[in-house]
């Protein structure tokens, strides 16, 4: 890559193949039409950006799940003396404030301490704080992130290039960075890139949009809303490449999304088939439960009473060995859990640490089939089909390293 190239990775969220379409998104379909595409394959995993610009599955980075038991390095330590308060306090109809003040000053210790990476606790039960830490302390474009292994971002400190990173609330540059912590939003994130192609001239800028993400969970596929602002963010888009286009003309845009979506129309109660075993939390076991994940530390009698009841109960199953190979989840540690529960496509754990009690009408994160695919522009290649190939998600950071390379 030479020093007045550009290339410009645009990451939508939830984004799927079938929702580039000539009525909700043209900008975006005739681009596919044009040049290289094809769908990508997810992985069962929340948050992909350590596939994506590491190129490495969980269990070869250690990042999986958005927490995981981890007391030495908890963020949530100064929480502990405090339990006792916020369950009173909880009682008297307090408990968002708690959680928003847990989360603020969660936040304001983190940034104090140098770090990028920002949680909610959301719905995560107070006395199960203390005992998690989050996946990771620093937004993948932290300098060596991941231990005598390159990122995308290291790649280019390396060769001296220059990069912008949006990813709100974090706006970072290879000299410095910045937070957005009152507007997320992707109008904001198209203000800011134009913000910085006017000013300089970068070789490399990483754009997060949260696309359709929120809206599919609490509406569903191919709803009303979905549809709007699927057009909304294919305005943003379009609006982005002329202009990046007009100020350098050697820019080359790869455009992808993480994963698609499936519709919920079951929900499971895992916490109540586990209350109905009489053992105790905190004392017998720990759990954490995702929205398609239920996740359990436990040992000897324990852990067999847990796996019976989890074996029982229809609409997900325990991994076995052989699945965690498969899903590449097979960790040489019980950060993520002694017992790991999926659940079924289609299917919601219901209550969970992330949703509450409230039911969402989409959900991703299952065994990755064909239905949770991303999808996948590559400005730099010819055409070739219309999203009939598939790639591994881990495989855009082949291709970024190539186009940086």
């Amino acid at each position: 890559m030479k020093k007045d190239e550009c290339i410009v990775t645009l990451e939508i969220d939830a984004l799927a193949p079938e929702t580039v379409n000539a009525t909700d998104m043209p900008f975006l379909y005739n681009l596919s039409k044009k040049h290289y595409n094809s769908r990508i394959k997810t992985t069962l995993t929340f948050t992909q950006f350590v596939e994506i610009f590491a190129g490495l599955k969980p269990d070869q980075s250690d990042f999986w799940t958005i927490f995981k038991k981890d007391k030495k390095n908890s963020s949530y330590k100064w929480v502990k003396p405090y339990i006792k308060l916020f369950k009173a306090t909880n009682k008297l109809g307090l408990e968002n404030l708690n959680n928003k003040f847990i989360d603020y000053f969660t936040i304001f210790r983190q940034l104090i301490q140098g770090k990028t990476f920002f949680v909610s606790k959301s719905n995560i039960p107070l006395q199960l704080l203390p005992h998690l830490s989050q996946c990771s302390e620093q937004a993948i474009c932290a300098k060596n992130i991941i231990p005598g292994h390159d990122t995308i971002f290291d790649i280019i400190r390396k060769k001296d290039l220059s990069f912008v990173y949006i990813a709100l609330p974090l706006i970072q540059t290879d000299k410095k960075k910045s937070y957005s912590f009152f507007d997320f939003s992707d109008e904001k994130v198209t203000k800011t890139a134009l913000k910085f192609v006017k000013e300089k001239n970068y070789n490399f800028y990483h754009l997060y949009f949260r696309g359709v993400d929120s809206i599919s969970h609490y509406n569903g596929l191919n709803s009303a809303p979905v549809k709007k602002r699927a057009k909304e963010i294919d305005d943003m888009i379009k609006k982005i490449y002329y202009r990046f286009k007009a100020k350098n003309k050697k820019t080359t845009f790869l455009i992808f999304s993480d994963h698609g979506m499936v519709n919920v129309k079951k929900h499971i109660n895992i916490i109540k088939e586990i209350k109905k075993t009489k053992l105790k939390e905190g004392k017998d076991y720990l759990a954490f439960y995702d929205s398609t994940l239920a996740r359990f530390w436990a040992k000897g009698a324990q852990k067999e009473i847990i796996t019976k009841t989890l074996n029982n109960i229809k609409g997900g199953r325990i991994l076995t060995e052989e699945d965690q190979k498969k899903f590449n989840v097979n960790f040489d540690n019980n950060k993520y859990g002694d017992i790991l529960y999926v659940a079924d496509p289609e299917v919601l754990i219901m209550p969970n640490y992330f949703q509450g009690t409230k039911p969402v009408l989409g959900m991703h994160t299952y065994d990755p089939v064909r239905e949770l695919d991303g999808m996948f522009i590559h400005e730099n290649k010819p055409y070739k089909s219309f999203f009939k190939e598939t790639l591994d998600i881990t495989k855009l950071y082949d291709i970024m390293k190539d186009e940086i390379n």
